[in-house]
């Protein structure tokens, strides 16, 4: 009974932390839905697939955001916090699946298949800053979708149905580049085909799809070209390592160079923590993760309240994914490893829902301020915004009369405060 009833309340929990994360639609949420809001049915689901709007070739969520905007008669109002919610659900669906059956790899005391690992490391990639950013941001429904599909692929797999599984890995490259990684989940959890007819049945609409997507992106956003934005700066790829080892045990990018420390170290700790032949294959996830998001994670360091590297926990997902099941399957002890993954990321957790909060209530002041002054300019270098029926202008543009103070986390127009933190 308690190993159904949990993650069922580990689920409504996280629910009803989505909809209390429901405040205002911000930076590439509102510009997505500023760019819906331009575009008819057919001709947007033809930029879709031929354009790469946002210079992301990622159709299968940009079909499903379009979908939801047209069934919802296109109302932002009602769209935003709809795309959230489906959000919030594909991650949690996803993390659900890959560890609600652990399996040989997690057992008890008594050699009986155990529930409560599975459950608290469904906790730590929920309510770690990683896993609250799918909750709190539809615009990381890219990485949710591609966790609900390795999810739907494990489901397959573990009943044996490989083509079935194939098709899911396959389908998972149309939703964001980091499903490359989510290939080392099958492996990790020793559910891989055994005869030639069923290694077939897995690689063929697996490489179909992995080929196709790789063909159609190099067309539309070239590998590395200056419209790339999903990284792949190799001049970066150490910087990109460091970062990623500093912010794993934190599900983020670590706020100052002694937390950075602190993460390496649990890393470290956690690699030691594997046996031996899960260890190279930590160190080359390692590397293929570092050199996917190379030129996009940034080095720890004293970070403002108001801060792109607010919204990076959505690059470690899929590391800590990975992590969690090479944890399960491989680990020493992987009761302790995951108590200690707990206690690390429960704090940066409740911080990033404060911080998450407080930006939407900015976000959502600047707006309402913008309609009474009918028409508002803001500068703020981070993130432009083009609201022209919004009556809101967001970028650098340094002769506006309002600014966006990131280390107060207020509005700041003529010196005088106009948006003051919560």
């Amino acid at each position: 009974m308690a190993r159904r009833l949990v993650p069922a309340a580990l689920l409504v929990m996280w629910g009803l932390l989505t909809i209390r994360l429901i405040q205002a639609p911000i930076w590439d949420e509102q510009n997505m839905l500023l760019w819906l809001g331009e575009q008819p049915l057919g001709p947007a689901w033809q930029a879709i697939w031929q354009q790469a709007p946002g210079h992301v070739f990622r159709p299968l969520p940009q079909m499903v955001i379009l979908v939801i905007w047209h069934l919802l008669d296109s109302q932002a109002h009602l769209a935003f916090p709809a795309l959230r919610l489906v959000t919030a659900a594909c991650h949690a669906c996803g993390m659900y699946l890959l560890v609600r059956r652990p399996g040989p790899h997690a057992l008890d005391g008594k050699g009986k298949s155990g529930w409560v690992l599975p459950c608290l490391l469904l906790v730590a990639m929920l309510f770690s800053p990683s896993g609250l950013v799918m909750a709190g941001w539809f615009a990381s429904i890219y990485d949710a979708m591609v966790t609900l599909s390795l999810g739907l692929a494990v489901l397959c797999a573990q009943n044996r149905l490989w083509l079935g599984a194939g098709v899911c890995l396959g389908l998972a490259f149309f939703c964001k580049e980091s499903a490359l990684l989510g290939l080392a989940v099958l492996p990790i959890l020793g559910l891989l085909p055994r005869t030639r007819g069923d290694r077939l049945r897995l690689l063929v609409p697996l490489l179909t799809g992995m080929l196709g997507y790789a063909v159609l992106r190099q067309q539309r956003v070239a590998l590395g070209s200056a419209a790339d934005l999903h990284g792949f700066a190799l001049q970066h790829m150490l910087a990109a390592a460091g970062g990623l080892l500093a912010g794993l045990p934190f599900g983020g990018v670590p706020a100052s160079p002694w937390l950075a420390l602190a993460g390496g170290a649990l890393s470290l700790l956690w690699w030691r923590s594997l046996h031996a032949p899960a260890r190279s294959c930590a160190v080359l996830v390692w590397l293929l993760t570092a050199i996917l998001y190379a030129g996009m994670l940034p080095m720890p360091g004293a970070r403002p309240l108001i801060h792109w590297s607010h919204f990076q926990g959505r690059l470690f997902v899929m590391p800590l994914l990975i992590a969690a099941l090479t944890t399960l399957r491989h680990g020493h002890q992987p009761a302790r490893t995951a108590g200690i993954a707990l206690l690390a990321l429960s704090l940066p957790g409740a911080l990033f829902v404060h911080d998450h909060l407080h930006f939407q209530q900015l976000y959502r002041c600047m707006l309402a301020k913008a309609q009474e002054q009918h028409g508002m300019v803001v500068h703020f270098p981070e993130k432009p915004l083009e609201g022209g029926h919004l009556g809101l202008w967001i970028g650098t543009m340094p002769q506006a009369r309002c600014k966006l103070e990131p280390w107060t986390g207020t509005l700041v127009c003529q010196g005088r405060v106009v948006c003051p933190r919560p």
